[in-house]
């Protein structure tokens, strides 16, 4: 691998870059005389309107010239000069972001005039250069659309192939979100939300959005689902802004749907307030832009809701939201901590009626106009959103509360309550920075210099003290195994943190000669993932009773009939590090063939990389495992998949059927290839049993003897340092020969995502109207997809009926339970590869 770095390295020197940057805009076309002949040397001069910003270039000895790297939006005015000709200006052009605008100019009949020509951009007009399935979502739209959430989902739902952030039938966590080329991702995937925490960038901030699900362009990639790029506001020659506000509660859902009522909502509230500001530093040269933005929501979605009450009487009476967990334990709980341990474990009841969550956006950048052939951007972009949530409901140490699937045994629910302290909360935070460097250094070549950084982290916070998790499981209902009341810190907060930084480098470089306009590029973009998960990582104790738990601390104290705590081995970093890179080169041809029909043709090479080493457990190492064919082999813990170049070829066409761009056809085919969520290969050195050690005695019924000689302690750590008789070798400081409770595999000949994708579209101008009519057709072939499956997990004959259906016949069924499903007897059967 080390080889394999290098040489890509070398060959990244003179030009460097990342997934799929698209930052700017550009226009393209021809300049003709009347009798058709090519304008060879003429002069095209754009200028940005609201900024002074001048894009300038001569045709080539085919007449053609390429502006790139434009800024998005306008109005731009564009004047076209030759020698011998009056002027032809455009006004009120605006530029898409991603999709080259075609302006193909031809000069009136004579010589110069004394008047110049002056052609307004008429809208519906077809002047954008794309091939394949994209929808542009321009300021304007931003600024008109109504909006529920004020999401970018709110706005990527305008694309036909999207159901929620779903394009084109994949899980949103396979597109590549990108905000003025800044990773936005939610790169670790522990949701299946494709953004990081809440929304992290106010929508008043965008100047325009492009999703692309079939692009033909080299340079995107990086995604099977969509390509979602963002460009930011910036500043102007006028000063400008805006405060704004936003408000709705549960009055606003409608109560209706034909002659049927609806139930009244649940009280519900949403509050956004906010304000932008941009201007002039120096007019012409260089701008600022501003936007800070604060959200707040109660009710409704937001977890953390805890109305339940205790009862006078022991008896559930859900419609009032009591349950069968008396006043009088509570109190005899709280009172015992307080006084037998020193811990205050918060109110029992009405703390948490209108649970809050909360965010806030800052959004900073400067435009700087160096001079006519470099320009400079950098933006910085911060958001902090924070969300309560209850204590989890049932996990722990096996057995769980009502068998762990039924939420009316929850540690919250009408059989049982917790205390206040043992709730949390999830704090996400997402920085970014971009550096964008546009040059051009003559009219056939210019060059896009772009470098990015984000840090994006999930950590969850308490109110609590460290102290020990407990439950007091009570028999009362017929069940055996119900909760009744908890206090303590959450058992999976205690240093639950994730933390994913990115660095992202791109370099494209431009040139037009004759009717080809080439681009060349390459890529380098790292991410580094650490997670931090720490289940009972304060210590856990299960009590049988109320009446024993209040015996803690005291000559009659008994052992707690469950015991837990996690803790890392010496000398070992808590996180499970996963250090992906991934280095790009590719090349691509724009061909005019003539002026009504046009061919791209690129290929894109990408070489994934394993940065991090990983260390072995050589008992899973020895294992005998099935593979996804049913053969018998063996896995690496201590090693990342196999490297291979992927090549991703693409062609795309356009044809202008009259040569008035009043029908296009278009469409192309070629391969994408994307990223998974990288929990999916963080969870093999997480769950390998090298970093951590989960101590766990047994379920209720059979459990270690060694848990006799267990007492509650506050201090987490009091059981390893001092082992209770016979758990010596159950405490243990260093790794050890065995298997974790559970462990995840990754298949050595791995492969990240990749698509064949074919699309065919046509886009028909309406006469008389401003209307375009589009239609577009997509087929999407898996190459490489990520498959599951239990490696320890015998094959079986026998299939079990469910749903009263003869079809359903399909599910697995081991007569002789669990053991009979198992390869090896020692793991579970589910034990699975990636």
């Amino acid at each position: 691998m080390k080889k394999s770095l290098l040489s890509m390295l070398v060959m990244l020197a003179a030009v460097v870059s990342v997934y799929a940057q698209i930052t700017t805009s550009s226009m393209t076309g021809s300049v003709s005389q009347s009798d058709g002949q090519a304008s060879a040397g003429a002069t095209v001069k754009a200028t940005h309107v609201p900024s002074g910003t001048v894009y300038s270039g001569t045709t080539n000895e085919s007449g053609r010239f390429n502006l790139a790297n434009m800024r998005v939006g306008g109005p731009y005015h564009v004047e076209v000069t030759y020698i011998g000709q009056s002027p032809e200006e455009y006004d009120n052009i605006f530029l898409q972001l991603g999709q080259p605008y075609v302006l193909n100019v031809l000069f009136s009949d004579g010589t110069t005039a004394l008047d110049e020509v002056v052609v307004s951009a008429q809208i519906g007009q077809l002047n954008v250069d794309k091939t394949g399935a994209a929808t542009n979502i321009n300021v304007t739209q931003i600024n008109s659309l109504p909006m529920i959430n004020r999401s970018i989902e709110d706005l990527t739902r305008l694309t036909p192939q999207s159901n929620g952030f779903s394009f084109g039938g994949k899980d949103g966590r396979y597109n590549n979100f990108q905000v003025d080329g800044s990773n936005f991702n939610n790169g670790f995937g522990l949701s299946d939300s494709p953004v990081p925490g809440a929304q992290p960038i106010s929508v008043d901030a965008l100047e325009e959005i492009s999703v692309n699900i079939a692009p033909y362009d080299v340079r995107q990639a990086g995604f099977t689902g969509a390509g979602i790029n963002a460009v930011t506001r910036s500043g102007t020659n006028i000063f400008s802004g805006s405060v704004y506000g936003f408000y709705r509660n549960q009055n606003f859902a409608g109560r209706r749907i034909g002659d049927i009522r609806l139930d009244d909502a649940d009280e519900a509230m949403s509050r956004i307030i906010g304000a932008r500001v941009g201007g002039p530093i120096i007019k012409n040269k260089l701008f600022f832009f501003v936007n800070y933005e604060q959200e707040v929501n109660e009710g409704g979605d937001v977890e953390g809701v805890n109305l339940w009450k205790a009862s006078g009487d022991g008896v559930a009476r859900p419609d009032e939201n009591i349950t069968r967990v008396k006043e009088i334990d509570m109190i005899a709980v709280r009172d015992h901590l307080i006084n037998q341990w020193g811990y205050d474990p918060g109110a029992y009841q009405g703390y948490a009626n209108e649970a809050q969550a909360s965010n806030y956006k800052f959004l900073v950048r400067l435009d700087y106009n160096i001079n006519e052939k470099h320009r400079v951007a950098v933006r910085y972009n911060q958001s902090v959103s924070e969300s309560p949530s209850l204590v989890n409901g049932a996990s722990g140490p096996r057995p769980r509360s009502g068998g762990g699937s039924n939420s009316a045994f929850n540690r919250v629910s009408q059989n049982s309550m917790a205390f206040e302290k043992s709730n949390y909360a999830t704090e996400n935070s997402v920085r970014s920075i971009a550096f964008e460097l546009n040059s051009t250094f003559n009219s056939a070549a210019s060059n896009q210099f772009l470098a990015t950084y984000s840090r994006i982290q999930d950590v969850r916070t308490s109110e609590s003290e460290e102290f020990p998790f407990i439950d007091i499981w009570d028999f009362g209902i017929g069940n055996g195994d119900a909760n009744y009341i908890t206090a303590g810190y959450e058992l999976f907060t205690k240093n639950n943190d994730m933390l994913n930084n990115n660095f992202g480098f791109v370099n494209n470089f431009t040139l037009l000669t004759g009717k080809h306009t080439f681009t060349f590029g390459a890529s380098f973009d790292v991410q580094k993932f650490g997670n931090n998960y720490v289940r009972l990582g304060t210590s856990y104790y299960r009590y049988a009773t109320v009446e024993d738990f209040l015996k803690t601390g005291t000559p009659d104290e008994v052992a707690p009939i469950m015991f837990g705590l996690t803790y890392p081995y010496e000398g070992m970093d808590p996180y499970a590090r996963t250090n992906f890179g991934l280095a790009s080169l590719y090349a691509q041809d724009k061909f005019d063939v003539t002026d009504q029909l046009e061919l791209t043709v690129g290929l894109r090479a990408e070489l994934p990389l394993y940065l991090n080493d990983l260390t072995a457990n050589p008992s899973i190492d020895a294992l005998q495992l099935y593979d996804k064919d049913g053969s018998i082999r063996t896995y690496s813990t201590g090693s990342w998949p196999k490297t291979r170049v992927m090549l991703s070829p693409r062609i795309g066409v356009r044809y202008d059927v009259f040569g008035d761009r009043s029908l296009l056809i278009r469409g192309g085919t070629g391969i994408f290839s994307g990223r998974v969520p990288f929990v999916w290969l963080s969870n093999m050195p997480s769950n390998s049993g090298v970093l951590q050690n989960t101590v766990e005695p047994g379920s209720y019924d059979d459990v270690a003897g060694w848990i006799g000689g267990i007492r509650f302690n506050p201090d987490p750590y009091h059981w390893l340092n001092n082992p209770p008789s016979g758990a010596e070798d159950v405490f243990i400081r260093t790794p050890s020969a065995g298997f974790p409770s559970g462990f995840a595999l990754v298949d050595d000949n791995f492969r990240m995502p990749s698509v064949w994708r074919t699309s065919a579209g046509a886009d028909y101008r309406i006469p008389n109207t401003p209307l375009i009519a589009t239609a577009d057709v997509m087929y999407t072939y898996d190459i490489n997809a990520v498959q599951q499956f239990g490696a320890n997990r015998k094959p079986t004959e026998f299939r079990l009926s469910y749903g009263g259906s003869e079809e359903n016949d399909d599910r697995e069924f081991w007569p002789g339970g669990a053991n009979q499903a198992r390869l090896n007897s020692e793991v579970g059967a589910n034990n699975g590869v990636i």
